[in-house]
């Protein structure tokens, strides 16, 4: 997943609130829900979304389906990372994201 454009400073505080790991770690264990709170927009590419989709019935109006406009830089990466690695790497560098979620 991508999340662009922080809807505020991060503060030492939350990474007590969010995990250690400067927050987005909690998205991973049942918290995704911050992500919206934290973030003004939610972006996963569409191999990302098919994968989500194989684990969930349905994910939430927030997380917004984004294609990736350039297919070369996604098969370069594919050489060395699962396509929705790829995918989400490729995006998050179109978009200039402040953060990118991978598991």
């Amino acid at each position: 997943m991508i999340c662009a454009r922080m809807r505020r400073r991060w503060s030492a505080g939350d990474d007590r609130r969010f995990g250690h790991d400067g927050g987005l770690e909690s998205a991973t264990v049942g918290r995704a829900e911050l992500l919206p709170q934290l973030f003004a927009r939610v972006l996963a590419p569409p191999a990302v979304f098919s994968e989500l989709l194989a684990w969930h019935d349905a994910l939430p109006a927030w997380l917004e389906v984004v294609t990736v406009g350039d297919r070369q830089r996604v098969l370069r990466y594919e050489a060395a990372v699962h396509p929705g690695e790829a995918e989400a790497i490729a995006l998050a560098l179109e978009v200039r994201a402040d953060w990118v979620l991978l598991d």
